[in-house]
């Protein structure tokens, strides 16, 4: 009997929260991208995910740079929307790796340039004032914050097109971010990542069947605040670009800090701008600075 009341009143926490989020949900995942190219039988395959951001009149799509890595060469990668399947320009922006870490590429962030006379239809881009660029103090972190995944899961998707469309299908989940003190077993650092838990026997989220997270890498990791009572609100903080089993089931992020930095850096017109809304973008010393995208 005690094991039947805490899975009721598990259950009833999470339908709670589900209700609470529903909303919030359904307008980040209305700002996270499918991205697919096609396989050998010309069918649209999942290759990865991205978020949409705009800052002024310029948009953007944030990434894992590893998606382009992965991805088929010479062949054009599209973002699904609601009506159509648009490609993405060819040109971006990414990070690389690293001399001194044996060549690996640790901030796997890519930012890629959209036409703005491009329309993505049911499609939302994120505003400045929804993202939380800079490193939050271990307190911030340790507190009742949660954290909300969203991408879309390769085995989540349909194998092929119904009634002759595309229809991506996005699994969010809701889980703490570790402790700083765990980061470096995942050979990260707090001032450039975050690392949500996620374990797959333990799945928590609106979604009702838990999945391995291959394809959501390039999605986004937002920080909820006053996720049990208050205004709640949700910001972007960071990039998923690794999944690890072990030591413990675990996503690991990039902070948008970097593309941040680089559009301040490439956009002249865009500066005044974001360092309005983050001061310390301007400042001469910034956690992301060793993650240049070129």
């Amino acid at each position: 009997m005690k094991g039947s009341m805490t899975d009721e009143t598990s259950a009833a926490v999470a339908f709670a929260v589900n209700e609470r989020i529903r909303e919030t949900v359904k307008s980040l995942v209305d700002a996270t991208a499918p991205l697919y190219q096609p396989d050998r039988r010309r069918q649209p395959s999942l290759i990865g995910s991205g978020v949409f951001l705009q800052v002024a009149n310029e948009r953007f799509l944030l990434t894992a740079a590893h998606v382009f890595d992965s991805a088929a060469p010479d062949v054009a990668i599209s973002v699904a929307t609601v009506s159509r399947i648009t490609n993405l320009p060819g040109f971006r922006w990414r990070t690389s790796g690293s001399p001194t870490d044996g060549g690996v590429d640790r901030h796997d962030m890519a930012i890629v340039p959209l036409d703005p006379k491009e329309a993505y239809y049911g499609c939302r881009f994120l505003a400045l004032d929804e993202i939380d660029p800079f490193q939050e103090t271990e307190e911030e972190v340790a507190s009742p914050a949660a954290y909300l995944v969203v991408g879309y899961p390769r085995t989540a998707q349909a194998r092929q097109l119904t009634d002759g469309k595309l229809v991506p299908v996005a699994c969010p989940f809701i889980n703490r971010a570790l402790p700083f003190s765990k980061y470096a077993q995942f050979n990260v650092e707090p001032a450039s990542h975050l690392v949500v838990g996620y374990n797959r026997r333990d799945f928590f989220g609106i979604s009702q069947e838990q999945r391995h997270p291959r394809g959501m890498s390039g999605g986004g990791i937002w920080r909820l605040d006053n996720l049990w009572s208050g205004q709640l609100s949700a910001r972007l903080v960071a990039i998923v670009c690794e999944y690890h089993e072990r030591p413990e089931s675990a996503i690991v992020g990039t902070r948008v800090t970097s593309p941040i930095l680089a559009i301040r850096e490439k956009y002249e017109a865009l500066r005044s701008v974001i360092d309005e809304h983050f001061p310390a973008a301007s400042a001469d010393e910034t956690p992301a600075e060793r993650a240049r995208l070129r």
